[in-house]
């Protein structure tokens, strides 16, 4: 998995190199060839547990360690991308802090819904 993390990295992210400071953490994902078994609801639980606290611990680090008290950008793909919504709902509403210096998100791969927004109307879609 983890040569796999660092090819896409290298194929995806890279293309930020030259304009930002990347941090790309490994955490624990949901097996994608059980995802087509699973129901909505079983992959919700399952995203909810290991992975979660995996993204929430890299956020800590992110924000003690590095961050520095910058604007910064956050990009999630798929299963990403699913994490990044979790993370605008709880960790950033114990943190605003940290999510007034957000500058955008981009999350391919999942959908932003209005049932979402109305869920947390801390979080601004624009």
């Amino acid at each position: 998995m983890r040569i796999t993390a660092k090819r896409n990295f290298a194929q995806q992210a890279s293309a930020f190199e030259p304009v930002a400071n990347l941090f790309a953490p490994y955490w624990r994902q949901v097996n994608g060839a059980k995802l087509s078994g699973m129901s909505f609801e079983e992959i919700d639980e399952a995203e909810w547990a290991e992975p979660r606290t995996d993204v929430y611990a890299a956020m800590d680090y992110y924000f003690e360690n590095l961050n520095q008290g910058r604007p910064y950008f956050l990009a999630g793909h798929s299963q990403g991308s699913r994490l990044s919504f979790m993370v605008f709902s709880e960790y950033m509403k114990e943190h605003p802090e940290y999510y007034s210096r957000m500058i955008a998100a981009y999350c391919i791969g999942d959908s932003l819904t209005v049932t979402y927004l109305k869920n947390n109307p801390h979080v601004k879609a624009g």
